[in-house]
């Protein structure tokens, strides 16, 4: 069986990351992981706090930890993919794309400007998933169902209460896809969520289709 998380973030991208990306892949690993999908904050705040000014520069910013991190995951045999974690201007929820790539990113740039029916549009065009984060936080709305393919029922960050029992129930009650991730920005984050898979997630394709599937055990450490 194989771990894998859907919600991890850098020090070199995420202002509100804790620990490098190196370092991240290296706990992670020791914990018993096999991978974990790089999902950094992308909105306009957190641009703005390393200074970009162009499209290129929020780019090179907001890849700066996956690359980072992919580059030491490659030398150690663990899986890193990319992902992000996606705040559209003038909201506060937050929603976890699945199967973005370094090509859609370039050819779309300040993504957060568009509205969650463009970002639908977008991610069926090209093959990306949409899950809702910890859509019950205080002060969160959830998503119309018809927005999204799933939602973050299980988030292990110990520093909100994410109220994940009501994410399971308007999961379920909508018959949206699951996921269970960490959200580790900080050490004592690491390994709280993630899949228990039976076939080891290497690539966008397998996480992509497992997700939708179902058969990756969540894992729940509270």
């Amino acid at each position: 069986m194989f771990r894998f998380d859907t919600h991890v973030h850098t020090d070199e991208t995420s202002h509100c990351g804790k620990v490098p990306a190196k370092e991240m892949v290296r706990l992670y690993a020791e914990a018993g992981y096999s991978g974990f999908v790089m999902t950094d904050h992308y909105n306009r705040h957190s641009m703005s706090v390393h200074g970009c000014e162009t499209p290129e520069q929020e780019i090179e910013t907001f890849l700066k930890g996956y690359r980072a991190a992919k580059a030491y995951g490659d030398e150690i045999g663990f899986d890193v993919l990319f992902g992000m974690e996606l705040q559209p201007d003038g909201a506060y929820n937050e929603y976890l794309l699945y199967g973005i790539t370094e090509e859609f990113f370039y050819a779309h740039p300040h993504i957060y400007e568009e509205d969650l029916l463009t970002l639908r549009r977008l991610a069926n065009e090209n093959g990306i998933l949409i899950f809702q984060a910890h859509p019950y936080r205080p002060g969160l709305t959830r998503a119309m169902p018809g927005f999204l393919d799933g939602v973050e029922v299980f988030n292990g960050n110990p520093r909100h209460n994410s109220q994940n029992h009501l994410a399971l129930m308007y999961a379920t009650q909508h018959k949206l896809l699951q996921c269970s991730g960490s959200d580790a920005h900080q050490v004592e984050d690491i390994g709280r969520g993630g899949l228990l898979t039976r076939e080891r997630i290497t690539d966008l394709a397998t996480l992509k289709r497992i997700l939708k599937e179902g058969s990756g055990e969540l894992i729940r450490n509270d």
